[in-house]
Formats: C-alpha cells, sequence, structure tokens
C-alpha cells in the first residue's frame, strides 16, 4: 500500500510538472516577421494570425534585424543582422539576445532555421572561404560544421517536419534549384529546376513550397518532396508573391506580397485561393508562422491512467 502511495504521488508529481511547462508556452498562434521603416533600419515584430496586436521585439532597427525562424516550442526566435552579420537568438518576447555567429566583414551569416527536435540550428554562411554553402550548429553556437562543402553556391536552409532532411537552394550541376539532402549532409537530390529563393516543408512532409521568378514577377510555387517534378505555381495574383511560409496546421501559407512599392504580408488557402491582407506595410517580409502544440489531451489521458491504476 505504501508503495502504491509514493508512486502515486510521484505521477502526481510529474503531471504537475506537465502542466506547469504547458502553462508556461505561448498560448496562441503567433506570426514573426520583419519590418523595414527606413533603408537598412529593420526590426522583428510579433502578431496574432489576423494581424491584430502587433509588437516590436528588437527595438533596435540600426542592427536591421532580420528575421529566422521559430524555436519549436515557440520560447525562442534566431534572426540575423545585416549590419554586425551575425546570427542571434531571443526570447519571444524579445528578451535576452544572445550573438551566436559572428562574421569578417563583407561575409554573412543569415537565413537561419531551427531544426525540429530543438537541438540545432542549420544556416548559410560565406565566412569560411567566402563560398555559400549550408552549416549546422547547436543553438548555443558551438559545433558548427559544414554541411553541403561544394564549390556551387548553396543557402536557405529549411529542415524537414520530421529532422531527417534538410531543403536547400543550389547552383551545383550548374542548374539552379531546389535540392534536399540528409541531415548530416549526405545523399542531395535535385527537385526543382529554376531559380528559387524561400523554402518552407509542408507540415506532412510531403511537400515544399518555394518563391521562385516567373517571367518579370516572383511568385510561389509547390514540388514534391521525395521526388524531381514539375513544380506547381499557387500565387495568381499580379505583383511579387514572396517568402512563404506554411502554417503549423497545413491548411494556409503566409507569405510577403510587394506591388507598387509597398511589401505586405498577406496569407492564403494552401491552394492559393483567398487572399487577406495581414499588415499595411510598408516594408514587411519573411513572415513566421508558430502554433503551440495541443498537447492538454495528453495529460487527460496520462491522468485518466493514473486514476485507473491506483
Amino acid at each position: 500500500m505504501k508503495t502504491s502511495l509514493v508512486n502515486l504521488s510521484l505521477a502526481l508529481m510529474v503531471l504537475a510538472l506537465a502542466g506547469n511547462v504547458y502553462s508556461q508556452a505561448p498560448d496562441k498562434a503567433r506570426i514573426a516577421f520583419s519590418r523595414t521603416t527606413e533603408p537598412g533600419m529593420s526590426d522583428i515584430y510579433i502578431m496574432d494570425t489576423d494581424g491584430s496586436d502587433l509588437v516590436n521585439l528588437t527595438n533596435d532597427p540600426a542592427l536591421s534585424n532580420i528575421m529566422g525562424d521559430w524555436s519549436p516550442d515557440g520560447r525562442r526566435i534566431v534572426f540575423w543582422t545585416m549590419v554586425e552579420n551575425g546570427i542571434y537568438i531571443m526570447d519571444a518576447d524579445g528578451s535576452n539576445k544572445k550573438r551566436l555567429t559572428k562574421s569578417s566583414q563583407g561575409n554573412s551569416d543569415r537565413n537561419p532555421s531551427w531544426s525540429p527536435d530543438g537541438a540545432k540550428i542549420a544556416f548559410d554562411s560565406n565566412n569560411m572561404d567566402e563560398n555559400w554553402d549550408v552549416y549546422v550548429m547547436d543553438t548555443d553556437g558551438g559545433n558548427m560544421r559544414n554541411l553541403t562543402e561544394h564549390p556551387a553556391r548553396d543557402g536557405v536552409p529549411a529542415w524537414s517536419p520530421d529532422g531527417t532532411k534538410i531543403a536547400f537552394v543550389s547552383d551545383r550541376n550548374e542548374r539552379w534549384g531546389v535540392y534536399i539532402m540528409d541531415a548530416d549532409g549526405r545523399n542531395p537530390e535535385q527537385l526543382t529546376i529554376g531559380i528559387p529563393y524561400e523554402l518552407t516543408w509542408a507540415p506532412d512532409g510531403g511537400q515544399i513550397a518555394f518563391e521562385s521568378t516567373d517571367e518579370n514577377s516572383h511568385q510561389i510555387y509547390l514540388a514534391d518532396a521525395d521526388r524531381m517534378a514539375e513544380a506547381r505555381k499557387i500565387s495568381i495574383g499580379n505583383g511579387d508573391y514572396m517568402d512563404p511560409c506554411w502554417s503549423p496546421d497545413g491548411t494556409e501559407i503566409v507569405f510577403s506580397f510587394h506591388e507598387a512599392g509597398i511589401w505586405k504580408i498577406y496569407v492564403m488557402n494552401a491552394d492559393g485561393t483567398n487572399e487577406r491582407e495581414l499588415t499595411d506595410g510598408p516594408a514587411d517580409e519573411r513572415p513566421k508562422w508558430f502554433a503551440p502544440a495541443t498537447d492538454f489531451n495528453k495529460i487527460a489521458t496520462t491522468w485518466g491512467k493514473i486514476k485507473s491504476e491506483y
């Protein structure tokens, strides 16, 4: 009897700790993005998914802060600065900024992407040998490693949802395209032909959305993530469609839209329909979507199991 009571007490302690973790997590979906107010002056903002509750997180536009990615739990944001050419992390409320990398004059570390397990950050850099490659490092900036090590220009990494693959942009084989490789840099394969820019995986890992040029404009395309095939354009309007990022539930894509000198954040259905404006600019770009996991059901299930056993 005493052993059962001890086990029950331990189980309740674990349950309480789990509940505390979830209560500290972000409580609603949010979109972070970069806003430029003057040439070379930009900050990172956060807003609700309907465009409301806008907050400036960095409040230091002279550094030219550029949005990178959310941590998987939504507690931190990784970004880079154009002025100092380094990658930083900060808490999701803008506090506790910490520099992770420092580039030499004229070189850059850019486009950080957080691994789904929260342990690694991939990014592109020309800091080591002035050739653009994809690197990976720990979230404290340690254990940096070149994943691509190729004479071509490789960059804009994006982790697959399961963390086993990284998509990236490259002009290797004398052909620009979207490529994927294993998370350790092995087995690179080309998926598309054409000049791509920002990449985003569908939450189920089946497709990759990316920005590419279409005659005189930028448009958003979808490509299968498991084979080389012709990409399908989903943006349907005039102007430039850029910086796509899938919603965590896979039903929508947030993007930046450029027309008549104004950059705004929009959202549309994942098939390109039902575009809605979220911000009014004048220079908003690189939106990244986060939504908290709804794991309270797991707590309830665990509690039910505890009650049945005791």
